[in-house]
């Protein structure tokens, strides 16, 4: 549990008996607590969505080429880029080669998102700031499908300088390991604009369990609340 403690909430997940608690850390950062394995991964879920709905919606839009429908004509080619890559047909394609028990815990986080999203229907409140920044709708029901979606975004963008590696490659084999790391490295004179980021500080953390004990314990893979 975090060392300290300044907010702790009750969940009451449908359908379960089960005790779930949300303690929250003097950073906001969530530490979820739950008796029932699926109980948990809904929590998980419906707290990613508070924090991040917006985000999951635009990632969504993002790889399915559906972004122009908020942002009009100039992001119509970017839709079109993305469309061309079939991410909507490779991501149905990718949940039915998906083993059941992995899809089934991710759909306890789907169901958990989702609830966050039908309170936002019902409390204007609740709903991020950018919808009405940018005078978007709410989007409908998330799917299993969309938890690709966002891996498909993540690899796109950890791989857009794929185009770099041939290149480098062809470097390393002409210089040699010593001359191509000094050719790679940073002049440490530079001035650093941005300081160091503060892993600790910020970030959420995902502690899984002990190996072995379950199919969830092999996909907890997606940044997000900490979770015991």
């Amino acid at each position: 549990r975090p060392s300290s403690v300044v907010r702790t909430r009750l969940v009451q997940v449908p359908g379960s008996a089960g005790r779930t608690t949300v303690e929250y850390d003097a950073h906001g950062v969530p530490y979820i607590t739950a008796q029932v394995e699926s109980d948990m991964f809904f929590t998980q879920g419906l707290v990613a969505a508070e924090y991040r709905l917006w985000q999951l919606d635009f990632i969504t839009r993002l790889v399915g080429g559906r972004l122009s429908e908020i942002f009009g004509a100039p992001l119509l080619e970017l839709d079109v880029e993305f469309r061309r890559m079939q991410f909507a047909e490779v991501c149905a394609e990718n949940v039915r080669n998906t083993p059941r028990d992995y899809t089934q815990v991710i759909q306890h986080y789907i169901d958990g998102v989702n609830t966050f999203l039908e309170e936002c229907r019902h409390n204007s409140s609740l709903v991020p700031a950018e919808y009405a920044r940018y005078d978007a709708p709410l989007p409908q029901n998330f799917t299993v499908a969309s938890t690709f979606f966002v891996l498909k975004a993540m690899s796109s963008g950890l791989s857009h300088n794929a185009d770099l590696e041939v290149g480098n490659e062809q470097l390393l084999s002409q210089l040699g390991q010593q001359r191509f790391d000094f050719f790679q490295s940073r002049d440490p004179r530079q001035p650093t604009i941005i300081g160091p980021y503060k892993h600790s500080t910020y970030t959420a953390g995902l502690k899984p369990g002990p190996p072995g004990r379950s199919a969830a314990d092999r996909v907890r893979t997606a940044a997000g609340p900490e979770v015991r």
